[in-house]
C-alpha cells in the first residue's frame, strides 16, 4: 500500500533535504495531487543536480509540454535506492529515474520496502560502465574475498553491493561520502575500488593515474552479474584520470525510467499509460533535438537486465517496426578509437614449423561491427557470439605461433553502402563482422552491399553457420513441402538480406513470379508486414528471427517451416587493399579451424545460443 499522504510528505522530506519540487507553481501542485493528465517523475537531481538523469527528464519534459492534457512535473530525489522507497511509499510519485541493479541490491540487502512485482520499467535513458579498480596484485575480482574494498556512497556504492552481492564474494564494502572530498587516506587500506565511470573526476590525485597503485581490472559479465548487468569494454583513451593500456571487458549498468505496477482499475492508470504512449512516441523526436545527449547513444528499446517492462510501455504497441529498428541503433556511429601501437624489443624465437602460419605484423586491430543482434550487439555479452568466436580465433592462432593475441579496438557502425567501401578503399577498418556469404558470381542477384564486399573484400572461413528460413504465421497453411501452397503468396526479405544462396526451387519461383518477394528496410519491418497481413512470411536467419520473436513477444504467432531455404556461414572480411590482408585472412581461418577442433567453439555457441533456445 502506498501508505504516505503526497504533500505532507513533501513538507517533511524536503525539510530533510531528500526530496524537492522543482519550480512548481500554485495551480500545477493542485493539478498533481488531484487534476487530470500531470504525471510525475522522481530524479537525483538531489545527489547530482546536474547529473545526465536529471537533464534527460527536464529534456522529455519539455518535448511533451506542447502535448494536450499532458504535464511532466520533475521531481529532485536524492536517486538510488531511496529513489525506490520514495516511488513505493509516497502517494503522488508516478515514476522515478533508477539504476537497473536496484532491484538486486535490495533483494540482497533484504531491505524495506520488498519491491518484487511492484516496479516495471518504462525505458532505459542511458547506460554507465562499472570500473574495478585493484592493486597490482590483484587480478580477478575473486581475489577481493576478505578484502577492503571502497566506493562512493550513493549508487556507486550499491552497484558495488550488487556486484559482489551476486559473485557471492564477501568484502568489507567501504563508503566513502561523494559530498566530501575524497582523501588518499580512505584509500590505505583498500584493496580495489569500484566505481561508475563518470565517478572517476571524484578519485583523489595519486590512485589510478599511470604508476600509481591501482590500475583497472578485468569485470566480466558472468552468469550471476548478467541478471542485472550487459557486458561492456573500456578501450585505451577512452577515459581520462584512469591508465588503460588495453581493451578491458567489464560491466554496464543502466539508468532507467521505472514506474509502480498500475493496475487497470487504478485512478493513475490512465494518466500515466497517456504518458507512455507519448514517451515512446516521442523519443525519435529527442534524438533529433539532442543527437549527442542520452538519446542519440545506445539501443533505447533494448531489453534491461531483471526487468519487465509495462504493458503499456512496449515499442511495438506505438511504434512502427521502422522507428523500432532506427531507434536501436545510435544516431552517430561509434568509431573505433585511435590505439597507440607499443613496439616490443624483438625477441629471437625458432622458425616456425612448416605449414604453421606465420604471425602477421598487426598487434592492434580496428574491428568494425555490425549491429546484428543475436550475432553481434554492443549490448550482447562480449558483443554478440561472432565477436567472441573471432577474438578466440585470433587467440588461437597466436597461441599456436607462441605470440599475444591482439588488441582489438572495436566499433559499431550501420551496413552503409557508401561508407563501407570508402571505409575498405581508405583502409580505416582492417576486419569487419558479421557479414553473409555471397554468391558474387552471380552478380544479377547481389545486393548493393554484397557487390561493395565482392569488389573490396577477402571473406574468411565461416565463423559459424546458420539456417536462412522461411517463417509464417502459426495457422497459415503454407508449407514449402506442398508447392501449390506458397502460389499467389508474398514474401518479405530485408533490404540487406542476401538472398544470393537461396535454393534452386525457391529462386526459380520468385523469378517466376509464383511468389512475390516484397523488400523492407529491416526484418523487423517484414515482421510488421506478416503480422499486418500484407506479407504471407518472411525470410530470414533462423536464430535472428526467433530473436526478433522473443524481443517483440510474438513467438507464439509465428512458426519456421521444417524445411530450410539455405545455410549461409558468418565471415570475417577484411579489405583486399590491406598490405597485409592474406596474412590476417589465414590467421583468422587457422584460428577457425582450431577452436572448432576443441572445446572453446562449442563452449562459445551453447553460452551465447542456450538462452535463445530454451525460449521456444
Amino acid at each position: 500500500m502506498r501508505y504516505v499522504k503526497f504533500w505532507s510528505a513533501i513538507v517533511t522530506l524536503g525539510c530533510a533535504g531528500g526530496l524537492a519540487i522543482l519550480a512548481l507553481s500554485t495551480d500545477v501542485r493542485a493539478q498533481t495531487f488531484g487534476g487530470k493528465g500531470a504525471v510525475t517523475i522522481l530524479t537525483d537531481a538531489i545527489a547530482s543536480p546536474n547529473g545526465r538523469a536529471g537533464r534527460a527528464v527536464l529534456q522529455l519534459a519539455k518535448q511533451l509540454a506542447a502535448k494536450p492534457g499532458l504535464r511532466v512535473l520533475a521531481i529532485a530525489g536524492r536517486g538510488g535506492s531511496s529513489n525506490v522507497d520514495d516511488l513505493l511509499g509516497l502517494r503522488g510519485i508516478d515514476m522515478a529515474v533508477v539504476n537497473s541493479d536496484v532491484l538486486a541490491f535490495k533483494k540482497l540487502t533484504r531491505s524495506r520496502p520488498a519491491v518484487r512485482g511492484r516496479l516495471e520499467l518504462v525505458g532505459r535513458l542511458f547506460s554507465r560502465r562499472v570500473l574495478l579498480l585493484a592493486r597490482k596484485s590483484t587480478r580477478g575480482l575473486s581475489e577481493l574475498a576478505g578484502t577492503t574494498v571502497v566506493a562512493f556512497s550513493g549508487a556507486g556504492y550499491e552497484t558495488a553491493r550488487a556486484v559482489f552481492g551476486l559473485s557471492q564474494i564477501s568484502v568489507d564494502l567501504v563508503g566513502i561520502d561523494r559530498a566530501s572530498k575524497a582523501k588518499l587516506a580512505g584509500f590505505e587500506k583498500a584493496q580495489a575500488v569500484v566505481l561508475l565511470e563518470d565517478e572517476i573526476e571524484r578519485l583523489p590525485a595519486g590512485v589510478a593515474g599511470e604508476g600509481q597503485p591501482f590500475s583497472v581490472i578485468s569485470l566480466p559479465l558472468t552468469p550471476s552479474l548478467a541478471t542485472a548487468y550487459d557486458a561492456a569494454t573500456i578501450a585505451p583513451g577512452q577515459l581520462s584520470g584512469v591508465a588503460v593500456s588495453k581493451p578491458i571487458a567489464t560491466i554496464e549498468v543502466a539508468t532507467v525510467l521505472a514506474t509502480y505496477h498500475w493496475r487497470a482499475r487504478h485512478q493513475r492508470y490512465t494518466d500515466v499509460g497517456a504518458f507512455m504512449k507519448a514517451y515512446l512516441l516521442a523519443l525519435p523526436l529527442l534524438r533529433q533535438a539532442y543527437p549527442t545527449a542520452n538519446w542519440g547513444r545506445g539501443d533505447l528499446l533494448a531489453p534491461v537486465p531483471g526487468w519487465k517492462r509495462h504493458p503499456l510501455a512496449r515499442p511495438e504497441k506505438v511504434l512502427p517496426a521502422a522507428q523500432i529498428a532506427a531507434l536501436g541503433t545510435p544516431t552517430e556511429p561509434i568509431a573505433p578509437k585511435p590505439v597507440a601501437v607499443v613496439r616490443a624489443k624483438p625477441l629471437v624465437r625458432p622458425q616456425p614449423n612448416a605449414g604453421t602460419v606465420a604471425r602477421p605484423p598487426v598487434e592492434d586491430l580496428r574491428v568494425s561491427v555490425l549491429s546484428h543482434p543475436p550475432f553481434a550487439g554492443k549490448s550482447l555479452a562480449k558483443g554478440g557470439l561472432a565477436l567472441e568466436l573471432l577474438g578466440h580465433a585470433l587467440a588461437a592462432t597466436a597461441r599456436a605461433t607462441r605470440g599475444s593475441p591482439p588488441h582489438l579496438a572495436v566499433g559499431w557502425a550501420p551496413a552503409d553502402p557508401e561508407k563501407l567501401g570508402a571505409a575498405f578503399r581508405q583502409n580505416s577498418i582492417d576486419i569487419s563482422l558479421p557479414w553473409p556469404t555471397v554468391r558474387c558470381d552471380r552478380p544479377a542477384e547481389l545486393t548493393l552491399t554484397s557487390a561493395i564486399l565482392c569488389d573490396n573484400v577477402l571473406y574468411s572461413e565461416p565463423l559459424m553457420q546458420v539456417v536462412l528460413g522461411l517463417y509464417v504465421l502459426s495457422n497459415a497453411p503454407i508449407s514449402l513441402d506442398k508447392p501449390d501452397s506458397l502460389r499467389g503468396k508474398t514474401l518479405c526479405a530485408a533490404e540487406g538480406q542476401d538472398l544470393s544462396r537461396l535454393n534452386e526451387t525457391m529462386r526459380r519461383w520468385i523469378a517466376s513470379g509464383r511468389v512475390t518477394l516484397m523488400r523492407r528496410a529491416t526484418a523487423l519491418d517484414c515482421v510488421a508486414a506478416s503480422q499486418r497481413r500484407q506479407a504471407d512470411g518472411f525470410i530470414v536467419p533462423d536464430l535472428e528471427g526467433r530473436h526478433l520473436l522473443k524481443r517483440l513477444g510474438v513467438q507464439g504467432l509465428f512458426r519456421m517451416d521444417e524445411q530450410p531455404l539455405a545455410t549461409v556461414g558468418l565471415h570475417a572480411v577484411v579489405s583486399k587493399t590491406l598490405p597485409n590482408a592474406r596474412q590476417l585472412i589465414r590467421r583468422i581461418n587457422d584460428g577457425i579451424r582450431r577452436i572448432r577442433q576443441n572445446a572453446e567453439f562449442a563452449a562459445v555457441m551453447r553460452r551465447h545460443l542456450q538462452p535463445l533456445l530454451q525460449s521456444h
